[in-house]
């Protein structure tokens, strides 16, 4: 069910779409409220909107019943949510309205924290989006776009040259589209307005963008080839259609644009949908699949390659903390998914003091480089990701069984994602740490005691001082992190007297020294750990003694 795209030429494009079928993956056409812990398809649906796909590939959408959200078997659930959600995070986390700020929550709406903090007269109402390069825009009530400042800046952000916008959706490198003054134009990484798009033109046919009109657009998103799909109600119709990196405009679905509800089963570019100019959305999932909230047919459909691989990466997350978001360079990563590798678990073991790229016949590429692997199963594989991703906005990671190969996965690289190793390997609760003071694994029968050292070991730390080879073993000629480094433990400041490269270990474990601080009361104490712009998650402890 996804896409590789060998070629940015128009024609190209086009087959590829033209070979994709639709199907509805929600709703029966009739307008209602029913089917709850079924079968989605069977479910009755009312004017569906606002769709997100999760990193797991599961659907989450609005309709007039509340948030819903579609299982990857199908079913449908009610989570019960009734936030406001704004936007969504590039890492997977939902971008919530509140009074006076922005909340971030992870894909269960469990708090992950404040986003942006606003003053009176700020907001973001008309949604939120976020570059690769992490750089995050919003729309106002006004229908202004504002390019946000980062956390703890004094002032709300930059307003953007484009007034009175409608949406807006933003590329890889940061240039911001929107429809306005009568035309699909763009604000360029340099401040530059851009027209792509004629305002003079009632042309709606498909062809040059440059000389087609546009009118009216539902929604637009960028798929993983920088392809901009959108959904567009001009002139009377009701189309999805795409501007190709050759700036040329296709329409996907049926030619006439004429609204309806047809093609189930068979080819996209035989379908009809009834979109809503006010409410109907589209998501990309991370396989390359499209959703259309199809509001007026009361409907969520799916567009997406038949004959795609059975061969899928689902997520890609911090083999530490398991949290969804940046890959970092020397990061050790879990990708989840289906047929990597034909039976069982198998480890890696290094030769001559690297770890190997491929184990059986599966290898993980990010960018065409093998990258050095832990271990794979069938559905789960742990990898180092290169350290020469440093200073890229994103990369597209393959997985090779043999001669099969996954669809390309588009992951977003950041200069740090700091995640701690846990005792259990749930990524929450005591840390993997190691008391100084007598060489033990901290715990609650040997907590360390106040005033004393202990060793925890993370990944996600990004680069180091000197390099070390991708996979290589760790020796005692140590390596510092590049990033600044910090350590609290209850909300106190710890001293850290040493981060970098951990002896005897693949290179990806950063080891992390530090002091518990003397006010530290007993018992399990929560820790957290920056480095660079980002922390580690909530919900970690370290054994303190009385």
């Amino acid at each position: 069910m996804v896409f590789v795209c060998l070629t940015d030429s128009a024609p190209a494009q086009e087959i590829r779409y033209a070979t994709w079928n639709i199907s509805t993956v929600a709703g029966t056409g009739t307008r209602g409220n029913s089917g709850v812990n079924g079968p989605a398809t069977q479910a009755q649906l009312s004017a569906p909107s606002i769709a997100h796909y999760n990193p797991d590939g599961t659907l989450l959408f609005w309709d007039l019943n509340g948030y819903a959200r579609i299982d990857a078997d199908g079913t449908l659930r009610r989570p019960g949510f009734s936030g406001d959600i704004l936007g969504q995070r590039l890492n997977g986390n939902y971008l919530l309205r509140d009074t006076g700020s922005i909340e971030e929550v992870d894909p269960s709406f469990n708090p992950v924290g404040r986003f942006r903090t606003l003053t009176s007269g700020q907001d973001c109402n008309n949604g939120i989006r976020e570059a690769a390069n992490g750089t995050a825009y919003c729309m106002t009530s006004r229908r202004q776009i504002i390019r946000l400042n980062a956390h703890g800046a004094s002032s709300f952000g930059t307003t953007l040259n484009i007034a009175s916008a409608t949406l807006f959706a933003v590329d890889s490198r940061g240039a911001v589209y929107s429809l306005f003054s009568g035309s699909l134009r763009y604000i360029s990484t340099t401040g530059t307005l851009i027209s792509v798009t004629s305002s003079n033109s009632q042309d709606f046919t498909d062809g040059p963008a440059s000389s087609r009109a546009i009118a009216n657009i539902d929604d637009m998103a960028f798929d993983a080839d920088g392809n901009l799909l959108f959904l567009d109600t001009s002139n009377s119709r009701c189309r999805l259609r795409m501007l190709t990196t050759a700036r040329n405009i296709v329409t996907l679905t049926r030619s006439s644009g004429a609204c309806g509800y047809s093609g189930d089963g068979g080819p996209v570019s035989s379908a009809a949908l009834s979109t809503n100019p006010l409410l109907s959305k589209l998501a990309i999932s991370p396989n390359g699949d499209v959703a259309i909230a199809d509001t007026q047919n009361h409907a969520i459909r799916r567009v997406f390659n038949p004959s795609a691989t059975s061969m899928s990466i689902k997520a890609v997350s911090n083999a530490a903390s398991f949290e969804i978001g940046y890959i970092v360079p020397g990061e050790i990563i879990t990708a989840f998914g289906t047929s990597f590798t034909s039976s069982g678990l198998e480890s890696a073991a290094p030769a001559n003091g690297v770890y190997p790229t491929q184990l059986r016949q599966t290898r993980l590429l990010v960018d065409g480089v093998p990258a050095p692997l832990i271990y794979v199963s069938p559905d789960q594989l742990s990898a180092i990701v290169p350290f020469a991703v440093a200073g890229r906005p994103n990369v597209r990671i393959t997985i090779e069984n043999g001669s099969d190969r996954s669809p390309q996965f588009l992951a977003t690289i950041g200069g740090t994602q700091p995640g701690i190793f846990t005792l259990d390997g749930s990524g929450r609760g005591l840390v993997a740490a190691i008391n100084a003071q007598d060489a033990t694994i901290n715990g609650p029968n040997t907590p360390a005691r106040r005033g004393s050292v202990v060793t925890i070991f993370a990944t996600g730390l990004g680069t180091l001082s000197p390099t070390l080879r991708d996979g290589e073993v760790a020796g005692f000629n140590l390596s510092n992190v590049t990033a600044a480094v910090d350590v609290t433990v209850s909300g106190f400041t710890a001293t850290v007297t040493y981060a970098g490269s951990a002896p005897g270990l693949v290179a990806g474990v950063y080891q992390i020294n530090f002091v518990i601080p003397d006010r530290v009361a007993p018992g399990d104490a929560p820790l957290r750990l920056r480095a660079g712009l980002n922390i580690s998650r909530l919900g970690l402890t370290v054994a303190v003694a009385p």
